[in-house]
């Protein structure tokens, strides 16, 4: 796991110098209060000097934005900050830079959680990295991980994914914003029934569940599963953002074997997460989708830059109501559409196509939030971030 955890407490040491200031470009056509910005660390050092022991911060002020420093390569160096603040329509985002020896602690707002009991006795241990293999995967063990799989998570939702031969992906609905999946999946816990923290509100049966991933191959599906081997691995888990792989190999696919890398990143204060696909084929036309066994009406929306389908209905497993969307950028849309019912290997799902290997899942459940009690309540937030997603502020 590479982000770097420092010591609490802060004592500014720019304070008596003037304050560097980065002008960061905003296209977002929308006010948003919690926009993710990713600021590398060449933009960082061109503003302001560092020496040995000291580190930036990030702030408007006296404010201090939730941010964290990543180290993406391991080489136990930081790469980029990772933060979120409020942004206006349009309107470049003035942060102020400064630094300090002891970096500040935020409010744990994401996570990703592995626990495995390789002798099922419902003795969990998390692991930031794993490897699966036919003789211990989760369908032949099915205690052998707490919920699965890995479970990833912010203040808002949570979502898991099998880590076995099907490679689905599932949703926690949560109702609160602490951290609380490390708890779920065992033995005193069933989370197929609401408890206090929520719970698994999604049935996924053989479809794309909650964004899974497939080709497109001669007008067939051809979803990821049954691959020879996966390997797992916590990159980055912090305040503000989350990131990890799973590294599939052996997928058996009409263009041959195929090794693809799913790397899936969630940050704080949003309602979904991004899945960024990596292989070393090219020309394939990836799909992803959502389940609609409980909802038969596929809605479709654009926005300048991404174009994004949804549902909303009573299709929680807690009866209640429920919205799930999907985004990708325009420029690589290919179509929309549903999968057969029946009789093929992805079944009862909304999916899209796209030239790009790049998604963006949205789960909204009315007991998250009273929003979500409306169809227009979800199809805000649903545009809300697929702006988001369309308009990514990073500063290299």
């Amino acid at each position: 796991m590479r982000n770097l955890k420092i010591i609490a407490g802060m004592a500014l040491l720019a304070a008596c110098q003037q304050t560097p200031v980065l002008i960061v470009d905003n296209s977002l056509p929308i006010d948003v209060e919690e926009t993710p910005i990713v600021i590398s660390r060449s933009a960082i050092e061109a503003k302001l000097q560092l020496t040995e022991g000291e580190f930036p911060v990030v702030m408007k002020g006296a404010e201090l934005f939730p941010q964290q420093l990543d180290d993406l390569d391991g080489d136990g160096e930081w790469d980029e900050i990772a933060l979120i603040a409020p942004t206006q329509a349009n309107t470049p985002v003035q942060l102020e830079l400064n630094k300090t020896e002891e970096y500040p602690v935020f409010d744990q707002r994401t996570s990703v959680y592995l626990g495995i009991d390789y002798q099922r006795s419902d003795n969990f241990i998390e692991k930031d990295s794993e490897v699966r293999s036919p003789e211990n995967i989760a369908m032949k063990y099915p205690m052998m991980y707490q919920m699965e799989g890995p479970a990833w998570e912010n203040d808002k939702v949570g979502f898991r994914l099998y880590f076995d031969s099907r490679n689905g992906k599932d949703i926690f609905g949560k109702t609160t914003a602490e951290m609380v999946l490390s708890r779920a999946g065992t033995k005193k816990q069933n989370y197929h029934e609401l408890d206090d923290w929520g719970m698994d509100v999604l049935k996924v049966g053989n479809s794309l569940g909650a964004g899974a991933i497939a080709m497109l191959h001669a007008d067939t599906l051809v979803p990821l599963r049954n691959t020879a081997s996966g390997e797992y691995e916590t990159l980055i888990e912090g305040p503000v953002r989350t990131i990890f792989e799973v590294r599939q190999k052996g997928w058996d696919t009409p263009l041959g074997s195929i090794d693809v890398t799913e790397r899936i990143s969630i940050w704080a204060g949003q309602y979904g997460y991004q899945e960024e696909l990596i292989t070393d084929i090219d020309g394939i036309k990836w799909v992803s989708g959502i389940v609609n066994k409980h909802s038969k009406e596929m809605i479709e929306g654009q926005t300048d830059g991404t174009k994004y389908i949804y549902t909303y209905d009573e299709q929680s497993e807690n009866k209640d109501y429920m919205g799930m969307g999907l985004v990708v950028n325009k420029d690589s849309f290919l179509l929309s559409t549903q999968a057969p019912d029946s009789a093929a290997a992805v079944t009862e799902t909304f999916y899209t196509v796209t030239n790009e290997g790049k998604f963006y899942f949205v789960a909204g459940w009315e007991l998250t939030d009273p929003m979500f009690e409306t169809q227009e309540g979800f199809s805000k937030v649903m545009e809300q971030q697929a702006q988001i997603f369309g308009n990514p502020i990073e500063v290299k």
